[in-house]
C-alpha cells in the first residue's frame, strides 16, 4: 500500500479510537446523571435541569455512536491484506486523551457529591465545557484534516 494511503488508514483509526473514547465517557456521564436525578424528587426543579441534560447527553452520544459508524463503514472495506489494529491499539492523541483524562476525573467526582449541590452544578458544568472542548478539538482536528486532502 503506497504511503498516503497509510496515512489516510492511520487519520480513520485514530478518528475511531476518539469517538469510541467519547462514547465511554458519555455513557459514564449518562449513567452519573441519571443516579443524580434518582436521587432528586420529581417535584424538584433541579430534577427538570437535570432530565433536560440526560436527554441532551443522550442526543450527543448517538451523534458520536453516528460518527463511529461512519468512520468504521470507511475502514471496513480495506483489503484483507491491510492490517488493522483494534480500537484498544490506536493510542490516542495526545491533546483529546488529556482532555478525556480530565473528563473522567470530573465524571467520577460526580458520583461522591450530593446532586443538585453547588459542587455537583459546578462538575457539571465544567463536565459540559469539556464535552465542548473535546468536541472543538475533534472538530479543529478534521478541520486540519480536510485542509491537508485539499491540498493535495
Amino acid at each position: 500500500m503506497e504511503e498516503r494511503g497509510k496515512g489516510e488508514l492511520r487519520d480513520l483509526e485514530e478518528r475511531l479510537r476518539g469517538a469510541s473514547d467519547a462514547i465511554q465517557l458519555m455513557v459514564a456521564q449518562l449513567s452519573a446523571l441519571e443516579t443524580q436525578k434518582r436521587r432528586i424528587e420529581p417535584s424538584d426543579e433541579r430534577f427538570v435541569e437535570l432530565a433536560a441534560l440526560v436527554r441532551r447527553t443522550a442526543t450527543e452520544l448517538l451523534e458520536l455512536a453516528t460518527a463511529e459508524e461512519t468512520f468504521a463503514r470507511e475502514l471496513s472495506p480495506q483489503p484483507s491484506t491491510v492490517d488493522l489494529p483494534r480500537i484498544e491499539e490506536v493510542p490516542p492523541r495526545r491533546d483529546l486523551r488529556q482532555i478525556l483524562e480530565e473528563w473522567r476525573d470530573v465524571e467520577r467526582q460526580l458520583t461522591s457529591v450530593d446532586p443538585g449541590s453547588s459542587e455537583a452544578v459546578a462538575l457539571v458544568e465544567r463536565f459540559e465545557h469539556l464535552r465542548a472542548e473535546y468536541a472543538r478539538a475533534t472538530a479543529a482536528k478534521r478541520e486540519d484534516q480536510n485542509g491537508q486532502a485539499s491540498s493535495r
